[in-house]
């Protein structure tokens, strides 16, 4: 398509004017030479724009890389494992708690003696996995639940919520979540006994901090799935560290841990803190999983850091893809201005041994041709720069921790290519500084 402007051209082209063109000794028409240079600004200007969208892109998921999680993924292996759910309840093993909660503790005993394995712990919900617990999936696909907080108005507390998750009493242990208050959850905390909670820091300052202090506070999560004690109150025993639970790009959501035994669900997934890699561990985890039921699927056998890693796949491969299409721009349009420079120096290699004859130095030649590539490179960043910031906010929900009009990358994108284009235009610029003037003339 590029190639059809040029060619029209020059079958347009008259034999008079072309002529005319010749005898001046040139050989350079300004109109061809206009059309050549908008065609390279053009080249120019997308090369920037692509690169600006990468540099977004990729700042982006350095920051993302630097978050803090609110946990160590470090030597923690998970596995994934869904309780079956069958239409008729008298055929479910897990549909009460009775049923339940002599599983869990099993599983957790057995998990426990896997040789290498340091503390083991089960939750609803992998933290970064970006999933949607399955437990709640079937009531509205999200893992928000309502709440009431006690002495709080219903009017006021009507639109509250947090993301539920369950979790056994070593699970923060396993993952090396900090307390900030109060206390974990403990054997004790069981179905029958006191019900208790564990919130995170976005939850105590959304809802109690600075002003109360939440621990020994009550409130009530409105639970609809399984055999939950949807209408008791429970205590909140203590505080943690937020952690990054529907990936790292998400902050501030509100969460809300409760232990295993008291809320029945059908999601589970097993953490061990172990030293040895996943997969030395993957049979002799699903060992133990399938030794409590053989019928158990066990799936996504793997290590936290790729959990983690998973999280930013998407995003890993959009910056790489625009990346390389960026570097691909780069290198085309540094070759278009070697190649277009290279033309002109040799469509003018007569008025180069006119002004050389004339007492022209090298120098003189060679300033001539680099001005000639950083002016078109400059004219080409110029229009790329400004349609960028016509359209950076675009690429806004793709950001994270990056402003659309990052100045680092605004400033950086320029200057490479800036550099590139002097490079490109070196060659031949130099090239043409050495052109004898007998040579060029008797040639002409």
């Amino acid at each position: 398509l590029f190639g059809l402007a040029p060619a029209i051209h020059s079958s347009k082209a008259g034999l008079a004017s072309t002529m005319r063109e010749g005898s001046r000794g040139s050989g350079y028409s300004a109109k061809a030479g206009r059309m050549r240079d908008a065609l390279m600004v053009s080249q120019l200007a997308f090369a920037v724009v692509l690169m600006v969208g990468a540099g977004l892109l990729l700042e982006t998921l350095r920051d993302l890389l630097r978050q803090n999680p609110g946990f160590n993924p470090s030597q923690v292996v998970t596995a994934n494992i869904y309780l079956p759910n069958p239409n008729n309840p008298q055929l479910d093993p897990y549909h009460t708690f009775a049923q339940q909660i002599p599983f869990n503790r099993e599983l957790l005993r057995r998990a426990n003696a896997i040789p290498g394995v340091e503390l083991a712990a089960i939750t609803s919900n992998l933290p970064a996995a970006d999933t949607i617990n399955s437990d709640s999936a079937a009531y509205g696909a999200t893992n928000h639940n309502s709440l009431a907080i006690e002495d709080r108005p219903t009017e006021s507390s009507g639109d509250l919520s947090a993301e539920v998750i369950r979790i056994s009493p070593d699970y923060f242990r396993v993952i090396q979540t900090p307390l900030v208050e109060g206390r974990f959850f403990t054997e004790d905390d069981e179905n029958g006994k006191l019900p208790v909670a564990i919130i995170d820091e976005a939850t105590a300052r959304l809802y109690w901090w600075p002003d109360h202090d939440p621990v020994g506070r009550r409130l009530r999560i409105r639970l609809r799935f399984g055999q939950n004690p949807a209408n008791q109150w429970s205590t909140v025993v203590g505080v943690v560290k937020n952690i990054k639970h529907d990936g790292l790009d998400v902050d501030g959501v509100p969460h809300l841990y409760v232990p295993l035994n008291q809320f029945v669900g059908r999601s589970l997934s097993l953490a061990l803190r172990t030293s040895l890699p996943a997969s030395t561990l993957e049979a002799q985890i699903r060992g133990a999983i399938q030794s409590v039921d053989p019928g158990l699927p066990v799936f996504s056998v793997t290590s936290m850091d790729e959990v983690v890693d998973a999280s930013l796949a998407s995003r890993r491969f959009s910056a790489n893809l625009v990346a390389g299409f960026a570097a691909v721009a780069v290198l085309l349009a540094s070759i278009g201005i070697y190649g277009l420079l290279a033309y002109i120096v040799g469509q003018r290699s007569r008025e180069i041994g006119i002004r050389m004859a004339l007492g022209a130095r090298r120098d003189d030649i060679l300033r001539l041709f680099l001005r000639k590539g950083v002016a078109l490179a400059g004219v080409g960043i110029v229009v790329g720069m400004v349609f960028s910031a016509s359209t950076a906010s675009m690429m806004a929900s793709l950001l994270y921790g990056v402003r659309p009009h990052d100045p680092a990358v605004f400033l950086i994108v320029p200057l490479i290519l800036m550099v590139v284009a002097l490079l490109a235009s070196y060659i031949p610029a130099r090239r043409a500084s050495r052109v004898s003037p007998i040579v060029a003339l008797r040639e002409s």
